[in-house]
């Protein structure tokens, strides 16, 4: 109720979060990009031909550990500070550090999947280790892994607990051209089949967080349109239909 105020007990230590309420909210608000199109779209340009400027990056831990792995894959990626921006150096569809046999690549990712999911499908011909904190290897990744063998890679949780640390083996293959239900993750691709791309790339916003906002008062959110191919973007129908 207005004016009135709640307060929240959180932790052993009791701490409180005041919360007043606010008689109405309106306005205008820019979304952050997306997580998964931040994470998914820099490793699409990593795999392109050319240089891609990618815009409108989330800046979080997620998108810090991708950018971390690919410079650990021996990919170029300069920075932009004032604005959130990536200028990828693209590679033609080979990774540069896993291009003989003899290398291994490990790659450690923190505890977050939008980075170690594409990546587990984006090996070269080398051995690639992927990890992360004892959270990730709690978290089982073995359907995207099956998915993965029944086209052809030699790929397997090798603590036999269905969850991270995953080993990729350069000896199997993975035609860029077979796509099945892991398409957002089944990035590896033939040497002679390699993705071409525009030169920039702007990552829309994240359309879940639109939805605490649109749920909440007659806000204009910009950033992410009805034409987004993310599933929450549909939340603007339900309230359409509510009468909203």
């Amino acid at each position: 109720m207005e004016g009135q105020v709640s307060k929240i007990c959180c932790g052993a230590q009791n701490t409180q979060i005041v919360l007043q309420p606010i008689k109405d909210i309106s306005g205008t608000i820019m979304l952050p990009g997306s997580k998964s199109l931040s994470n998914q779209i820099l490793l699409l340009a990593a795999l392109s031909e050319g240089t891609i400027v990618v815009d409108n990056l989330l800046n979080s831990d997620d998108i810090h550990y991708m950018l971390s792995a690919l410079r650990t894959l021996g990919i170029s990626v300069l920075e932009g500070k004032a604005v959130k921006k990536a200028i990828v150096e693209g590679c033609g569809g080979l990774l540069p550090m896993g291009k003989e046999s003899r290398d291994e690549v490990q790659l450690f990712l923190g505890n977050f999947g939008t980075a170690m999911q594409p990546l587990t499908a984006a090996g070269g011909n080398s051995s690639y280790i992927l990890d992360g904190m004892p959270r990730m290897r709690e978290r089982p990744i073995e359907d995207l892994v099956d998915g993965l063998k029944q086209l052809g890679a030699d790929i397997g949780c090798f603590l036999g607990t269905k969850c991270p640390p995953v080993c990729v083996f350069g000896n199997g293959g993975l035609p860029g051209d077979k796509f099945q239900h892991f398409v957002k993750s089944s990035y590896t691709i033939e040497s002679s089949k390699y993705f071409r791309s525009l030169r920039n790339a702007y990552v829309e916003g994240d359309a879940s967080s639109a939805s605490y906002f649109l749920a909440c008062a007659a806000v204009t959110v910009e950033g992410c349109g009805t034409s987004s191919l993310q599933g929450d973007v549909k939340f603007a129908e339900v309230l359409e239909k509510m009468g909203c």
